[in-house]
Order: structure tokens, then C-alpha cells, then sequence
């Protein structure tokens, strides 16, 4: 499988569109694809390189084996032949020879014979001359055919070596080509895994977000119930003596706080009844319960009348907003949301009167600003 057919497989085994085209991007950032198509040809034109030498090498070297074969037949002939004309010069030798020393009663058909003998002898030692000398041209010609044969082997074992060499390199190229291929698969992975990973957080913020319209729907909805019961207690106020009850000591009932009282008093019986009370509550407090007519009753339940309520400007803090289990301390930033934020009277925290909310405001208001400026 190349390149092409491996990367349409994988595109068409992706159906997220997002996913699809940020692996595409991937690739034309990286020039992945160009590289890997640029060392494909590069291959192809190695191998088709390599297979037209081989086919070269082979012909020539058959072609040189063959000649020589050729030439090596026909000087084992010539030299055969050669040879068969030096016995035939010895034997007409040997003969003339003979026919010299011989008496023959004809001189002249003798000398005659001795003649041609003698012009067959020449023929036959100019023919062997011209034997040789053809000897000595095949004799040189395959000697440089076995040179060339021998050039030839060594040129066809470099090259041999060089497509060895050019191979190895391929394979090499081609190895780093997968570990790159693997690693633009393992990033595209990564990309994938992150995009689920962000499609799960975006369904969670869906969820958080309707949630919190749910809260905030709550919130109203209690809102509208506390204005209710505020505008139905201020009318009840209006229309009747409402009167408010206040215990200043409510760890102890009536009899234990007689009993108590009683027992400062045999204490310290030289201390009159607002010095006993001294220690027990605030100095114009004491002035105000020992006015009563019953000073246990006073301090167990003191009456009040309520005549009306301050207005929302004069209220000293907002009671009610985000849960502070939902916020980080550190940061003041949502557990929830991340890159939202809250300070002051949007937490669910209420101080006492002294300056405790406003600090509040002022220290988590400058703790939310700092840590979101650093996020951006």
C-alpha cells in the first residue's frame, strides 16, 4: 500500500469533519505528504535504475562470454590444424627425401615430382606461416577479450556494490520515513484524543450552564418569595403591634438563671444588683434590665416594638450567592468554568458589620484580578 491508498483509507475512516481537516492541516504544515510522495519516486526511479544495470550487466557479460567462447573455439581449430600441416610438411620431408636417395630409372619424373613436392612444401609452409600469424592475431584477441571479460566483471561487481549501497539507503530513507509517517499518526491520535477530550468539556459547560439557569431560576423564585413575605410581614407590622423578643441569656432557662444569679449574689453579698450583673452584659445594657420591674423576665425576654424596616440602600451586607465549595480560594476561579471568576457579595459570604465585607470585596476582587490577568 503507498502513501496515497494509506492516506485515503484513513480520511475515509474519519467522520468527525473537525478531526478530518485538522489532520489535513497537519499534514500541509508538516509537508509530510510532498516528502513522502518526493521519496517515493525517488525509490521507484532507484529500483528502475537498478533493474535496467542488472539487465545491461548480464547482456554484456553474456555477450563477452559467448565471443570468447567463439574465439577460444576457433584457435583450438587453427592451432589443430596447424599442427596436422606440420606432420604433412614432415611426411612430403621425409618422402622427398626418399625419392632423392632413391635410384630410380626415370630422373626426370623423379625431379619432376621432386618439384612439386618441393612447390607443395613451400604452399604448405607459406599457409602455416599465415596459420601462425592468425594464431597469434586470435591469440591477442583473446587475451584482450579476457581483459575486457575481466573489467567487466569487476565493473559489473561495483556496480553491483553501488545498487547494494543505493538499496540500503532506500531502506534506510524508507525506515525514517515510517518512523515519521508513525509519528504524524501518533500526533494525529493526540489531536483526536484532545478533541474528545474538549467535546466531553464542551457537553460538561452544557450541562453546568443549564444547571445553573436552573439555580438561577431557583434564586429568582425564592427572591420573589422573599419580597413576598417581606411585603406581607411589613403589612402585618403596619397593621398590628408587632413586638420583638430578645433572650440575652439563652444557655440557661428561667430557674437556672435565678439559681445562677443567686449564687453571684451569696458570693459576694456587699455587690448590689447592677454590680453582680457586671461581666454578664455591657454597662448601659445593665442600666436598662435592672429599669425592669421583673429582672429575670427582662433579661429571658426583653420586648421590644417593631415599627418599620431600614430600606435595601441601608443594608449592611447580601445574604445568599455562589457556593464557596465551588471556587477556588487560591484564584477565586469557578471549579466548574474554567476562566470564570467571582469576588465580593456574589459568594455565599456574610460578614459582620465593621468594615469585614468590604474588605472581603476589596481582597477578592484584587485576588480575581491578578490570577486572570495571568491567564491571559
Amino acid at each position: 500500500m503507498d502513501f496515497a491508498e494509506f492516506q485515503k483509507m484513513l480520511l475515509d475512516s474519519l467522520r468527525d469533519d473537525n478531526i478530518k481537516s485538522q489532520f489535513l492541516k497537519l499534514l500541509s504544515d508538516d509537508g509530510v505528504a510532498a516528502e513522502i510522495e518526493r521519496y517515493e519516486n525517488l525509490v521507484k526511479e532507484l529500483e528502475e535504475k537498478l533493474a535496467k544495470s542488472s539487465k545491461e550487466a548480464e547482456e554484456k557479460y553474456s555477450s563477452l562470454l559467448s565471443e570468447f567462447n567463439d574465439l577460444s573455439g576457433t584457435s583450438a581449430a587453427v592451432k589443430l590444424e596447424s599442427e596436422n600441416k606440420d606432420k604433412r610438411i614432415a611426411e612430403l620431408t621425409e618422402n622427398i627425401a626418399k625419392l632423392t636417395s632413391s635410384e630410380s630409372d626415370s630422373a626426370k619424373i623423379a625431379s619432376d615430382r621432386i618439384a612439386r613436392l618441393t612447390n607443395e612444401v613451400d604452399s604448405l609452409r607459406n599457409e602455416a606461416g599465415e596459420k601462425d600469424k592468425r594464431i597469434a592475431e586470435l591469440t591477442a584477441s583473446e587475451n584482450y577479450l579476457k581483459a575486457q571479460l575481466t573489467a567487466s566483471s569487476s565493473a559489473a561487481d561495483d556496480m553491483r556494490k553501488q545498487l547494494e549501497s543505493t538499496g540500503s539507503e532506500k531502506d534506510s530513507e524508507i525506515g525514517r520515513l515510517n518512523e515519521k509517517l508513525a509519528a504524524v499518526t501518533s500526533e494525529f491520535e493526540t489531536v483526536k484524543a484532545q478533541n474528545e477530550v474538549d467535546k466531553q468539556k464542551a457537553q460538561n459547560d452544557s450541562a453546568e450552564i443549564e444547571r445553573l439557569k436552573k439555580e438561577n431560576e431557583e434564586a429568582a423564585a425564592q427572591l420573589a418569595e422573599a419580597e413576598k413575605n417581606a411585603a406581607s410581614a411589613k403589612a402585618e407590622i403596619e397593621n398590628k403591634n408587632a413586638e420583638l423578643s430578645i433572650n440575652f441569656f439563652p444557655e440557661l432557662n428561667q430557674k437556672e438563671l435565678e439559681e445562677y444569679l443567686e449564687q453571684r449574689k451569696t458570693a459576694c453579698p456587699y455587690k448590689t444588683e447592677k454590680e453582680l450583673l457586671i461581666g454578664l452584659f455591657p454597662e448601659k445594657l445593665i442600666r436598662v434590665l435592672c429599669a425592669q420591674k421583673d429582672l429575670i423576665h427582662g433579661i429571658n425576654d426583653f420586648r421590644l416594638p417593631v415599627k418599620d424596616s431600614l430600606s435595601f440602600e441601608q443594608a449592611q451586607v447580601c445574604s445568599g450567592g455562589v457556593d464557596t465549595s465551588e471556587v477556588q480560594s487560591k484564584t477565586m476561579e469557578s471549579r466548574l468554568h474554567k476562566g470564570l471568576y467571582f469576588a465580593g457579595e456574589l459568594l455565599d459570604i456574610d460578614g459582620t458589620c465593621g468594615g469585614y465585607n468590604l474588605q472581603w470585596a476589596w481582597s477578592s476582587g484584587a485576588t480575581a484580578g491578578i490570577w486572570a490577568a495571568k491567564e491571559e
